[in-house]
């Protein structure tokens, strides 16, 4: 339900290491449907200076059809600009 990942994106942004808790999301499943999960994640690899990471997060979530799909198209694009 994107509305549990939202809470939890908002949980990790408030700790000390938020990619943990991505990391632990992800072991058990949570989020892995939801575009939400995928572009937080990478955001947070971003600010890290993690570019490569970032990519393979954005890849893999965009390789589980996570819906939105065009939300994360439009978000990946976005940081491809970046880069």
């Amino acid at each position: 339900d994107v509305r549990f990942v939202r809470v939890c994106v908002l949980y990790a942004d408030k700790t000390s290491s938020p990619s943990d808790i991505f990391k632990f999301l992800h072991q058990k499943g949570v989020g892995s449907r939801t575009a939400l999960f995928w572009i937080a994640w990478a955001w947070v690899a971003e600010k890290a200076d993690d570019y490569r990471f970032a990519e393979k997060v954005y890849l893999k979530g965009l390789s589980k059809k996570a819906k939105p799909t065009k939300m994360l198209e439009q978000r990946h694009k976005q940081f491809q600009r970046r880069m």
